[in-house]
């Protein structure tokens, strides 16, 4: 029992010694608003043909020689990218943030599920007569937010105040892409993109405001 109660008092002491990046603080609350934005924004519909409908046509009438780009960068978003990110994460920070990212992707993607299920909007090709679907077949599940756009955020999100600043442009880029190869697919509106984005960067900043950074990440130089 003591000893049990050592391992404990060793954990909660670990975690009380882990600072915390303010800048996570401001990034969950940005992305509180965001997702809320654009979550009454699809129940309204109110921008869905003046502005989603053309940059959705815009993304997914590119030409086809680029589908074989697309697919691959579209895998960084699903549950098999967590492999990636989480290289990158020990590869840039150690251990640490390889745990931390593949906590929040872990956590982002049944999260995404559930926020799916609590607005039922329907990919385009329930909402439109035309659309190019390049995997030969129908996406399956409701479309707001993109689950793939979410883990990717999730992910990014969590190592971004990690890494030192000459990477971070990196993880921004990546996030773009995949929420560019959603509608290129046919998967996703732009709505559901910006949902994702903003829900991935909730559960990413919200992972290390809880989790913190330690001390060593902490004071890797930005440049």
């Amino acid at each position: 029992m003591r000893l049990h109660m050592g391992r404990f008092e060793k954990t909660l002491q670990s975690f009380a010694a882990q600072e915390r990046d303010s800048r996570y603080v401001f990034v969950f609350l940005g992305s509180v608003f965001i997702f809320l934005i654009t979550g009454l924004q699809v129940l309204s519909a109110g921008l869905f043909d003046s502005i989603e409908r053309p940059v959705f046509d815009y993304f997914n009438s590119l030409p086809n020689v680029l589908h074989g780009i697309m697919y691959c960068i579209t895998q960084l978003g699903g549950l098999g990218g967590l492999v990636f990110w989480v290289l990158a994460g020990w590869y840039l920070v150690k251990r640490r943030g390889a745990i931390t990212v593949a906590i929040a992707g872990i956590l982002a993607w049944p999260l995404a599920q559930f926020a799916k299920a609590l607005f039922h909007r329907d990919r385009p090709q329930g909402l439109l007569d035309q659309v190019n679907l390049f995997n030969g077949g129908a996406f399956s599940g409701f479309g707001f937010p993109s689950g793939h756009c979410t883990f990717a955020a999730a992910c990014a999100t969590a190592l971004y105040f990690q890494v030192p600043r000459k990477y971070r442009k990196y993880l921004i880029i990546i996030v773009i892409l995949v929420g560019i190869s959603r509608m290129y697919l046919g998967a996703h509106f732009p709505l559901d993109v910006v949902g994702g984005w903003a829900l991935g960067a909730f559960i990413g900043s919200l992972v290390m405001v809880a989790a913190g950074v330690t001390r060593k990440s902490s004071k890797v130089p930005d440049h």
